[in-house]
């Protein structure tokens, strides 16, 4: 199975399950399952760490997912420079530090 997760259960709230389909719902479908696989795969590990997760954690596994989605996406890695090629081989963008600012140290 994609990113680990496996046929697990995950009980959520009405209030939950809604916060994760409205941020679900503009996506298309193959971007919509890499999402949900993400989503999932964080509650599964608060799960396993604390045995209950509660809405803030529903917040914090959304957005992780859809940073993962925005990090994978061939616009980001085409913005970034890292070009097709790069991404194929599955390297890692490094950050580099910026100017200084003389006047900050």
């Amino acid at each position: 199975m994609p990113l680990g997760t496996h046929n697990l259960m995950i009980g959520l709230s009405d209030n939950q399950l809604e916060v994760i389909m409205r941020a679900a719902a503009p996506l298309s479908e193959e971007n919509c399952q890499e999402f949900l696989e993400r989503a999932a795969g964080a509650v599964s590990a608060i799960l396993q760490m604390r045995g209950q997760i509660n809405d803030d954690d529903i917040a914090v596994a959304v957005q992780l997912a859809l940073g993962a989605l925005i990090h994978n996406s061939a616009a980001w890695k085409i913005g970034t420079g890292i070009g097709p090629q790069r991404a194929r081989a599955g390297r890692d963008l490094t950050c580099r530090p910026g100017p200084r600012n003389s006047e900050n140290g």
